[in-house]
C-alpha cells in the first residue's frame, strides 16, 4: 500500500476512534475517556500493563501530546498520539 493511501486510512480510522472514545460528543478526550482509548490501544503493544502503570501511561500522554493544556485531547493531539503508537511503538490498528 502507498504512503500516501496508508496515511489517509490510518487517518480515518483515527478519527474513527476518536468519536468512539468521546463518549460525551464535545470534541475532545477528558482524562476519563483517554484512559478507555489508551486501554484499547496501548493493551495492544503492552499487554502486561496494570491499572497503576495504565493511569501513569495517560498522565504522561497528557503532559506529552497536550499541546494547549486544557488537560483534554482533541482530535488533531489524538492523531499525534496514535501516529506515535503506530510508527514508533508498532501499533497494529488492521488497516
Amino acid at each position: 500500500m502507498a504512503d500516501e493511501e496508508f496515511e489517509e486510512k490510518l487517518d480515518k480510522k483515527i478519527k474513527e476512534l476518536f468519536e468512539t472514545y468521546d463518549s460525551s460528543g464535545n470534541g475532545s478526550l477528558d482524562y476519563r475517556e483517554l484512559v478507555r482509548a489508551m486501554h484499547g490501544l496501548i493493551l495492544k503493544i503492552e499487554p502486561n500493563l496494570n491499572d497503576e502503570q495504565l493511569d501513569r501511561v495517560v498522565s504522561d500522554t497528557i503532559t506529552l501530546f497536550d499541546d494547549n493544556h486544557d488537560e483534554s485531547i482533541e482530535l488533531d493531539e489524538f492523531s499525534k498520539i496514535v501516529k506515535f503508537l503506530v510508527y514508533e511503538k508498532g501499533l497494529d490498528l488492521k488497516i
